[in-house]
C-alpha cells in the first residue's frame, strides 16, 4: 500500500476515532450527570466519630486547640463571632446597655494568648478577614442623611494591627451575601433593595485604594428557585459564583470568563480546603409562619473548575443563618474529601398548616465524596458555639 493511500486511510478513520472519543466522554459525563443521589436520612446512619472543633465562642468563653479558656464575654458585652488573622484571633462582641444596642467591640487574642481591646466602641462589625491576614472588611448599617436607619452596610477596610481605617468606603443598599477579599480588591454580592438596581442581584468588584467599582455580573431579578443568601468565591480555585440569567454562573476570578453554571435551584456554597471542588445547595424548600427559612433538599459536590458532578445527596438539609447569632457550627469541610452538615429526616405539616423539619433540631451528618457515603457524627457537643471563620483564600 502506497503512503498517499495510508494518508487517506488515516484521514477516513480519524473522524471516526475522535467521534467516538466525543461520544464516550459525553456518554460518561451524562451518566455522572444523571447518577442519582444518595438518600441521607440521619436516623437511618451509622455513627461516626466526633467532629474536631477548632478555635470557638462557647457561653461567652473562647476555647483554643490546646490552650487554657479564655474568657471573653462581660456585663453589657456578648461575643458573636471569631475571625482568624495574621497572628491570632479577632473576637466581634455587641454592646449592650438596658436593651439598648450601643455598637460593637473588637478584641484581638494573639496566638500567645495576650488578649486586648482593638476596638472599645465601634458602628462596624467584622463582615470578612482579607487573605493575607492584616486586614479585615467591615460593615455598618447604613443611614440617611438625617441619621434615620435605610437598607444596606457602609463597608470599609480596616487594619488589624491597630484598628487603623484604610482607603475608601462603599455603600451598598442591601446585605452582602458575600464578602470575599484579598489585600487590595474585595468581592462583594448582594441584591439591592432600593435605588434603580432594587431586587436585581449584583455582583460587585471594588478596589479598596481609589475606591473604584466594577460590576462582574447582574440579573433583572433573584430567580424564584435559587436558595436565598449563598454565593461564594475562592481565589484559590479561582473562581467565585454570581447570579446570572435564571441560575448561578461561575467565574474566573482573573479573566470574568465563565467556568460553569448551576442548575435553576442550585447555589454554590463551600469550596474544599485544596479548592478544587465546591459543596452547593439545592431545591430549597421554605417553611415557618412566614416562610423566613429554608431546608434544602439536595447537597451536590462538583469540580470548583469545571462544575462536573462528583457526588449527591438527597434528604433535608439545614440552610445558612439567615437571621440570629450563631449558636453552632455551619456546613464545612473537615478535609477535602468529607464535609460536615445538619440534615434532618423528613418535613412535615403541623395542624396550623405550617410546614417543618421533623425533628425539631437536625443531626450532624457526615459525608465523603470519594466513597458518596454518609454518616451521623457523633454529637459530644464539639460542634456547639461559633466556630471560627477563617480568612478569605
Amino acid at each position: 500500500m502506497g503512503r498517499r493511500q495510508i494518508r487517506l486511510l488515516i484521514g477516513c478513520a480519524a473522524p471516526t476515532v475522535l467521534a467516538a472519543v466525543l461520544i464516550s466522554t459525553v456518554a460518561a459525563a451524562s451518566v455522572a450527570a444523571a447518577a442519582p443521589p444518595v438518600p441521607v436520612v440521619p436516623s437511618d446512619l451509622p455513627v461516626g466519630a466526633a467532629a474536631t472543633p477548632p478555635a470557638r465562642l462557647l457561653h461567652g468563653t473562647l476555647l483554643l486547640p490546646g490552650r487554657e479558656p479564655v474568657q471573653v464575654q462581660a456585663q453589657d458585652k456578648y461575643p458573636n463571632r471569631l475571625w482568624r488573622v495574621r497572628g491570632g484571633y479577632l473576637v466581634d462582641s455587641e454592646l449592650w446597655s438596658h436593651e439598648h444596642f450601643l455598637g460593637y467591640r473588637i478584641d484581638f487574642l494573639t496566638d500567645r494568648g495576650a488578649l486586648r481591646i482593638l476596638v472599645r466602641r465601634t458602628p462596624y462589625h467584622v463582615e470578612q478577614v482579607a487573605s493575607d491576614g492584616r486586614s479585615y472588611i467591615a460593615a455598618k448599617s447604613r443611614t440617611t442623611a438625617a441619621g434615620d436607619p435605610t437598607y444596606g452596610v457602609t463597608l470599609r477596610r480596616i487594619r488589624v494591627r491597630d484598628a487603623r481605617p484604610l482607603d475608601t468606603r462603599l455603600d451598598i443598599a442591601g446585605e452582602p451575601t458575600m464578602v470575599a477579599a484579598t489585600a487590595h480588591r474585595v468581592l462583594v454580592g448582594y441584591v439591592p433593595r432600593t435605588g434603580k438596581h432594587r431586587f436585581q442581584p449584583r455582583t460587585i468588584w471594588w478596589t479598596t485604594s481609589t475606591g473604584r467599582v466594577r460590576v462582574a455580573a447582574t440579573t433583572p431579578r433573584v430567580p424564584p428557585l435559587m436558595p436565598e443568601g449563598v454565593q461564594a468565591a475562592s481565589f484559590g480555585a479561582h473562581a467565585f459564583s454570581v447570579v446570572r440569567h435564571g441560575r448561578q454562573v461561575v467565574l474566573d476570578t482573573r479573566t470574568g470568563k465563565r467556568l460553569w453554571r448551576t442548575s435553576p435551584n442550585e447555589a454554590v456554597l463551600r469550596f474544599s480546603p485544596d479548592h478544587k471542588r465546591v459543596v452547593t445547595l439545592g431545591s430549597a424548600v421554605r417553611y415557618g409562619e412566614q416562610d423566613e427559612q429554608y431546608v434544602a433538599q439536595r447537597l451536590s459536590v462538583r469540580n470548583s473548575r469545571t462544575g462536573r458532578l462528583l457526588a449527591a445527596f438527597s434528604g433535608v438539609f439545614e440552610g445558612p443563618f439567615l437571621l440570629g447569632r450563631q449558636l453552632r457550627a455551619e456546613t464545612h469541610w473537615e478535609t477535602s474529601d468529607a464535609f460536615v452538615a445538619f440534615a434532618y429526616d423528613s418535613t412535615a405539616v403541623n395542624g396550623d398548616g405550617v410546614r417543618s423539619p421533623v425533628p425539631e433540631d437536625p443531626a450532624p451528618i457526615r459525608c465523603r465524596v470519594s466513597t458518596a457515603t454518609c454518616e451521623r457524627v457523633l454529637d459530644d457537643g464539639a460542634l456547639d458555639g461559633a466556630w471560627v471563620t477563617p480568612r478569605t483564600s
